[in-house]
This record gives C-alpha cells, structure tokens and sequence, in this order.
C-alpha cells in the first residue's frame, strides 16, 4: 500500500503541485505521508496498485473450467 500527499493537487518529491497522480511523491507509511500533509497543509490518500494482483491468465483458467462444467448434458446430472 503507498499513500501520496494531495492539496489542491499533487505533491511531488520537491514539493511542488501536480496534476499527475503517476508524478506523486509516493510513500510507504501512513506516517511519513501524514507528516508531510502536516507540512504542506494537505490530506493523505491511499494509493491501491493494481497492476501487482492482476492475474489474467488465473481468471481465464477458471473461465474455462467453469464454462467444461457447464458443457454436460441434461441427463448426467441427474443420474448423480
């Protein structure tokens, strides 16, 4: 989890605003993000990425094993 510093917009390393969240100062802590915010008169705001638990080939495995279920007749389930 990263936190990043908004007040009006962004804060980058150097303290400067802006608009971009990608340009942000990301921090590790809640409480390096809060001294800053303390510092610069703005808020905390948790960064969640995405891109780390995006698994797409894991989805598509389960995809195709739910639709192989799905592929039986009418009759075999019933003789279970």
């Amino acid at each position: 989890m990263a936190y990043v510093v908004k007040a009006m917009c962004y804060v980058d390393s150097e303290g400067y605003g802006v608009p971009d969240l990608k340009k942000a100062k990301r921090y590790n802590t809640k409480e390096m993000a809060e001294l800053a915010a303390y510092v610069s008169n703005g808020e905390v705001v948790e960064v969640k990425d995405y891109s780390k638990n995006l698994d797409t080939n894991n989805h598509s495995k389960k995809f195709e094993q739910q639709k192989k279920k799905q592929d039986k007749s009418n009759q075999a389930w019933m003789k279970k």
